[in-house]
Order: C-alpha cells, then sequence, then structure tokens
C-alpha cells in the first residue's frame, strides 16, 4: 500500500512538474525556429525589432532594468546597458499581458530560462497561475 502511494505521487509530481523542468534541447536561436514552436508569431509591438540569435540562458537580477510583458507568450527584458532580451514562454501564460505582472523567486540572483515566473492579480496581490520563461534572445531595433 505504502509503494502504492509513493508511486502515485511520483507519477503526480513528473506530471505537474516535468514540463517546467524540461530542458530545452535546440540551441538553435529562436529566429531560426518554426513560428508555432515557441509563442506562435511575434507580437506587435516587436514590429521595430529584429532578433539577433544571440541567446543567453542567465542573467543577474541586478543587470535587468525593466520587463514588459507583450502578449501572454513573450517577455521583453531591457538591461541596464540598453540590451534588450526576448523570453519566450514554452506555454502560455494565462492573464500574463491582462495583469502586466508577476514575480519570481531565486536563491542565487539570477534570472534564468525555465524559472518560474508567478502572474499576480494587479487588483488583489494574488497569484494567478505560473509558468516558464523561455531562454533570452537579444533584439536590436531595425537598422541599428
Amino acid at each position: 500500500m505504502k509503494t502504492k502511494l509513493l508511486t502515485l505521487l511520483a507519477l503526480a509530481a513528473a506530471l505537474v512538474m516535468g514540463p517546467a523542468l524540461a530542458e530545452d534541447k535546440d540551441d538553435r536561436p529562436y529566429s531560426t525556429r518554426g513560428a508555432t514552436e515557441f509563442g506562435g508569431p511575434l507580437p506587435e509591438a516587436l514590429s521595430e525589432y529584429e532578433l539577433t540569435g544571440d541567446t543567453e540562458r542567465c542573467f543577474q537580477v541586478t543587470r535587468i532594468r525593466s520587463s514588459r510583458p507583450l502578449d501572454d507568450f513573450h517577455i521583453l527584458f531591457r538591461l541596464n546597458n540598453g540590451d534588450r532580451y526576448l523570453s519566450r514562454l514554452n506555454h502560455r501564460c494565462s492573464g500574463l499581458k491582462f495583469e502586466g505582472a508577476y514575480s519570481y523567486s531565486t536563491g542565487i540572483a539570477r534570472l534564468c530560462h525555465l524559472e518560474i515566473i508567478t502572474v499576480l492579480n494587479t487588483t488583489t496581490g494574488t497569484p494567478r497561475g505560473s509558468c516558464g520563461l523561455g531562454r533570452f534572445e537579444k533584439v536590436v531595433r531595425k537598422g541599428e
């Protein structure tokens, strides 16, 4: 009985955490992947930018100046030096664009891809749902 219970608990944990912990084995930049592989087409807010193909796995949190959810699949990060990076979430993060607020907790002072973020209800401050970040791909203004 105890073995069955432990097996069921392990299976449930794998089903819940599996997608969040899955490593992105594809080293191709997002710009070279199909539009439906990660978050579908780029949001209109990125029309003045182009993807460079340069990716980062993590950033020191002190390097991040700001972030802006563009829709439920994409977050644009601006670093202190002015560089911008796009994170395409592996799955839809319901309410991210509408609420525009999220939180994360990290013990290593770095924000990395696959890090879990939690969408916050801006009226009540309560959690609305969680999702994992994608890799960060550098974007530049067209013509730069």
